[in-house]
């Protein structure tokens, strides 16, 4: 120990004035570290001879404990990075990703309670109940309520050199002399030591100096205001949740081929024999009812009948109601590709949890959007275009919500459970944004992302306390105990008070986990597959009842799909292509999208070895007509939505909100797979007629024939009255094997100022516009 300690002092980072003064430099601290560093710097004392300490569900609440995590990888994702000063510098915060409004409120709480408490369960503490009593006589700190007090006294009562001791143990220096000074106004009354140290103490967890290791300069102000919500009709409302079942489930033994398909090659009868000679100890039994049939004929399918799980028999009503439907085949592709070239046309990790995951939730598979989510980025885009949008998770910071700081809404985290308030001293609210104010631009990014965290878990605390305590849901919906029907039994209650948050957009996240079934795949997956359908069937009911069943839809995502062949301990692998769903009242369902495979074996051509198939059809796909349904209508908005669209235009690989939706009304996917922008700046006395010509467009070493050419304003942008479309005519033409389009100055359509200056859009003595060159090779409107 002596020697780790040495190696540590000893290093020169770790004695580098600089580096202090770096605002790069430094980190957020983990929860349980600073839980544990809490209690040793305050010299807990444990009560209870001969029993360990025991926290109550600190996994729960501040997203970590010693030996209980949901992942075998961390408790937080190694490349994770928040929105705001660490995301602009390109650095990570893994334990950022802790970082939530329902954990921060969770933390501090815990930590508040510990210093006025000790180690009990009293105004939300970290510890176990063991009695009812939780008063506090004024400047005592060791009651029954605790199974183990604090016992620190500073060295010197004297408040300036307890308080620099208090801030080297609990901030190891770190504290300006603002806050030091706001510490000293409450260690008062150095005769009642105890009462003295709470006091200070309470004051020293809120700040940011404890929660980071950052040198932080304030201003002295606080951090600009988040405004309250302005409350809506609640009309023109749609939700969107996206929910995740972590670990990749078998959805090949969800939707599986039933009866009455096309003919196969080989020895098996029907694909359904296929099926059953492809997955061995996994393949259900139809003779046993383990699949219930449905009907697969309003798409082209290999089978006229599939087959979904039994457990699953709330979906198969939705099914044959026309409110859910499968997605066939669907995974992660930069491009279509085939078995040929899949290896090369693949820039991504495949079959690996953290990076399929990451594709999932971003779908931006070229890193083009930079660290956002295919959620956060329709959000951004909606409000952008007027929307009042709002994007909640369940329980996780969510990667699929993270949208451009300067466009998305933030995202609030809430527990599954709900939403505690802030307790353990009278004031702590306003005394929490006094702590995490406003900071210079030479302060420390991670102290900041703290403070702004800590302000916008304080406006959400309020927020929600206010419309959950409103709302609640219907009994005869029938929510359970579990924590998927806790999360969506959360989700209804916050669509029901949408008006009140103000909202015509919700972007949800929830997560059930535990869907990685490496063994006992047969029987776990039947009790997975219950739960899922039994919440799903309780949301259902809940949204019929509240009349918002038409406004919502849920998509149903995994990592990835699962080997078809068994391994050797009765479960399966990790695969690529899965099938999925979604559910919602505006759907037209009772129809499979996609494509299933017609062949299983590994002479069919998706199965690349041991039943890892390619996908068919990219989440593009789904998400293009989900956005549309949502309300993002032109090309460019959907772009930017779905980065990596472009590469699958054409053959029917992007669903549109017509081939989703009962009602839609984007019959078409408007899409181009190439794009390219000139500006062209002329400069003379006058202008006269002009013509030049642009021949034989080449792009990627291919000419292209279909080229549509635009002109446009001098921003590059579609514009009206006297600018570049009025100015100019364009025509096309091929001849002797070459595409030449001619564009023809107007001089009539230019604004003149005098006889010899001319105006398109802006400027004089010049003519600037742009041109567009586009390749449309899908539906076009």
């Amino acid at each position: 120990m002596a020697s780790t300690a040495a190696a540590i002092m000893l290093h020169s980072e770790a004695r580098s004035a600089v580096l202090d003064m770096d605002p790069a430099e430094g980190s957020i601290r983990e929860p349980l570290i600073k839980v544990i560093g809490f209690m040793r710097s305050m010299e807990y004392t444990h009560e209870i001879p001969l029993q360990e300490i025991m926290f109550s569900q600190l996994y729960q609440r501040i997203g970590q404990m010693a030996h209980d995590t949901r992942s075998i990888f961390s408790f937080f994702p190694p490349d994770y990075a928040p929105n705001g000063r660490i995301n602009e510098a390109s650095l990570v915060s893994p334990e950022a990703s802790l970082m939530t409004s329902d954990k921060i409120i969770a933390l501090m709480n815990g930590l508040l309670s510990l210093g006025k408490f000790g180690l009990s369960y009293c105004q939300y503490g970290f510890g176990a109940y063991i009695s009812w009593t939780c008063s506090l006589p004024v400047g005592k700190s060791h009651h029954g309520s605790a199974i183990g007090n604090f016992n620190y006294v500073p060295t010197d009562l004297n408040s300036d050199a307890a308080i620099d001791e208090m801030a080297t143990l609990l901030t190891a220096g770190r504290l300006d002399n603002l806050n030091r000074d706001w510490a000293r106004a409450f260690y008062h009354n150095p005769a009642d030591k105890e009462y003295a140290v709470i006091q200070a103490i309470q004051q020293l967890v809120l700040m940011p100096e404890f929660h980071t290791t950052d040198i932080i300069e304030r201003t002295g102000l606080n951090r600009e205001p988040i405004e309250d919500p302005e409350p809506s009709s609640g009309e023109d409302y749609k939700a969107v949740v996206f929910l995740m079942l972590s670990g990749g489930f078998d959805s090949y033994n969800m939707l599986v081929p039933h009866s009455e398909c096309d003919p196969v090659s080989g020895d098996h009868e029907d694909l359904f024999d296929q099926y059953r000679e492809m997955r061995g100890s996994m393949a259900l039994n139809k003779e046993l009812g383990q699949i219930n049939p449905i009907n697969a004929t309003k798409t082209d399918q290999p089978c006229k009948s599939m087959g979904l799980h039994s457990r699953f028999s709330a979906l198969r009503d939705l099914y044959d109601d026309g409110d859910a439907l499968f997605l066939a085949n669907v995974g992660i592709m930069n491009e279509p590709i085939s078995k040929d070239n899949w290896q090369e046309k693949t820039p991504t990790q495949l079959f690996a949890h953290s990076a399929q995951m990451d594709e999932t939730y971003r779908l931006d598979i070229k890193k083009d959007a930079g660290d956002t989510g295919v959620l956060g980025r329709m959000a951004g885009v909606l409000k952008q275009n007027g929307h009042a949008v709002s994007s909640i998770s369940i329980d996780t910071a969510a990667k699929a919500l993270s949208g451009h700081p300067d466009k998305a809404p933030p995202v609030a985290v809430l527990r599954g459970s709900g939403f505690g308030t802030i307790e353990p001293f009278e004031g702590s609210k306003p005394v929490a944004e006094i702590l995490n104010g406003a900071t210079t631009q030479s302060s420390g990014f991670f102290g900041d992302t703290f403070s702004d965290a800590v302000y916008q878990a304080l406006k959400d605390n309020e927020l929600f306390q206010s419309v959950l305590s409103q709302h609640q849901v219907d009994p005869s919906s029938g929510f359970g105990n579990t924590i998927l029907d806790q999360k969506l039994s959360l989700l209804s209650r916050l669509i029901k008070g949408r008006a009140e948050r103000g909202v015509t957009r919700d972007f949800f996240f929830a997560e059930r986990i535990g869907f990685d079934h490496h063994s006992e795949a047969v029987s776990l997956l039947g009790g997975s597959f219950a739960e899922v359908d039994d919440a799903l069937d309780s949301f259902s009911k809940e949204m019929k009842s509240q009349g918002n069943w038409d406004d919502v839809t849920v998509v149903v995502v995994s990592d990835f799909g699962r080997t078809l062949t068994p391994n050797s301990n009765d479960g399966t692998d990790h695969g690529w292509a899965g099938n999925y769903f979604m559910v919602g009242g505006s759907l037209d369902g009772g129809k499979i999208m996609g494509k299933y495979p017609s062949d299983l074996t590994e002479e069919g051509e998706v199965n690349i070895d041991r039943g890892r198939l390619i996908p068919t059809h990219s989440w593009d796909a789904v998400w293009n007509g989900v956005a549309q349904w949502s309300g993002v209508i032109t090309e460019s908005d959907l772009n930017e939505v779905l980065p990596n669209r472009r590469s699958f235009c054409g053959d029917g690989m992007l669903f549109s909100e017509a081939d989703l939706y009962g009602n839609g009304e984007s019959n078409n996917v408007i899409c181009n797979n190439w794009e390219e922008v000139w500006k062209i700046t002329l400069g003379a006395a006058s202008f006269s007629d002009l013509t030049f010509s642009v021949i034989n467009i080449i792009h990627e070493e291919k000419l292209l024939e279909d080229t549509q050419v635009e002109v446009l304003d001098h921003n590059c942008t579609p514009g009206s009255g006297n600018d570049a479309l009025n100015a100019f005519s364009i025509s096309s033409s091929i001849s002797n094997g070459q595409v030449q389009t001619d564009v023809t100055l107007i001089p009539a359509n230019i604004t003149s100022t005098n006889s010899s200056i001319y105006q398109v859009g802006s400027g004089t003595g010049t003519i600037s516009f742009c041109l567009r060159f586009s390749l449309y090779s899908g539906d076009t409107e």
